[in-house]
């Protein structure tokens, strides 16, 4: 193979390879964060405003 035929076909491998990368990684799915975050948010503000009392007041 000539040098112009090795990079055509080197480049063609490299454009598959960064789409293959693009479509397999997925995103992670924050919606259970979420979820866990709004369970625990009011019990998270209590404890912050006695923390908050004891060390400022």
């Amino acid at each position: 193979m000539t040098n112009a035929a090795l990079q055509k076909r080197i480049a063609k491998l490299e454009a598959e390879l960064k789409l293959i990368k693009r479509v397999g990684m997925r995103r992670p799915n924050l919606a259970i964060d979420d979820k866990n975050w709004k369970k625990m948010k009011a019990t998270v503000k209590k404890v912050r405003a006695e923390l908050y009392k004891e060390r400022y007041a």
